[in-house]
């Protein structure tokens, strides 16, 4: 069964000079029915990124387990400890990493492309990503501490599930 996904190359990715390199990889696994060059905006992002207590706290959880893998402090990274807030300052450290410049949104299809995508960018993390995943193979420095401070500081951001790529694709492509 065809479904669709959202991926964005963000800022970095285009500043790298990576754009023609990743879509090369992602064309492996499906068709790209639709991309644009654009500057995002903040309305945009307020409704690309979910703002859930739940989303929020998830958020905050990952980037607590990942000050502990980094022996960063919390209070020195985030000024909190608490699920919740920590998860309110990487949104708005996402959104602003989306507003550095210009990025890249685009609509793959495919069967099982949501999960294709997925295994081929890795982790959100590129410390925690495999070797021949995106995130890993052309991460500056995976071990690098900054991302103790947030998973948003990648290069590419894909679609988790259908739900997710259903809301993101009426996001950047109404």
């Amino acid at each position: 069964m065809l479904e669709r996904t959202l991926v964005i190359l963000k800022p970095q990715a285009i500043k790298r000079g990576l754009v023609g390199l990743i879509i090369g990889r992602l064309e492996k696994v499906g068709e790209m029915i639709e991309c644009r060059l654009i500057t995002a905006t903040r309305m945009q992002l307020d409704r690309h990124f979910p703002n859930s207590s739940e989303w929020l706290c998830s958020v905050g959880k990952k980037a607590l387990q990942t000050c502990r893998d980094f022996r960063e402090n919390p209070l020195e990274v985030y000024g909190s400890e608490e699920l919740f807030r920590v998860g309110i300052f990487l949104r708005e450290k996402g959104i602003d990493i989306y507003l550095a410049g210009k990025i890249i949104v685009m609509i793959l299809e495919g069967e099982d492309i949501i999960r294709k995508v997925r295994c081929m960018i890795g982790n959100t993390l590129p410390y925690r990503a495999d070797q021949g995943t995106i995130r890993r193979d052309f991460c500056e420095d995976p071990l690098d501490r900054k991302y103790a401070r947030g998973a948003f500081d990648n290069l590419i951001h894909a679609s988790g599930d259908r739900e997710e790529a259903d809301n993101e694709i009426n996001v950047w492509f109404p």
